[in-house]
């Protein structure tokens, strides 16, 4: 499966992760289109852009080093995928002057935790298990 693809699958995949996430753990209502869900991406589709990037990024990492083991990808996933957070939140802040998110701590100006890198690092290690599933079966 191409980069493409994979971008535009996790970016929906993002999107529901995201909507379940303020919807029923946050007990918040989030409307389809108009607040915070959408507008991470500026769009009024159920699409996540930063879900769809680390996607391309772990197919790249997966790719360039195929045997590596599942614990390290996920750790090293986990960094990368931190890093990236980091770098778009910082982009769309100077370029929009709004934050999409905010973790309210002291690192990175509140766009990444340590609770949200072992997020990633789980991600990561989920990711590499659906990339294997996927790769093989096609």
């Amino acid at each position: 499966m191409n980069y493409i693809l994979y971008y535009i699958i996790f970016g929906f995949v993002g999107w529901i992760i995201e909507f379940i996430y303020i919807n029923l753990l946050n007990k918040q209502h989030i409307s389809f289109c108009g607040d915070t869900i959408t507008n991470y991406c500026n769009i009024c589709i159920p699409f996540l852009n930063i879900y769809g990037l680390g996607a391309v990024l772990l197919v790249f990492l997966s790719r360039k080093y195929p045997k590596m083991s599942f614990f390290l990808f996920a750790l090293i996933g986990g960094i990368y995928l931190t890093i990236m957070e980091c770098i778009i939140g910082n982009i769309s802040f100077t370029i929009n002057k709004v934050k999409k998110w905010n973790y309210h701590s002291y690192l990175c100006n509140g766009f990444i935790s340590f609770d949200i890198f072992i997020y990633w690092i789980i991600c990561s290690y989920i990711f590499r298990w659906i990339y294997y599933f996927i790769e093989e079966k096609i």
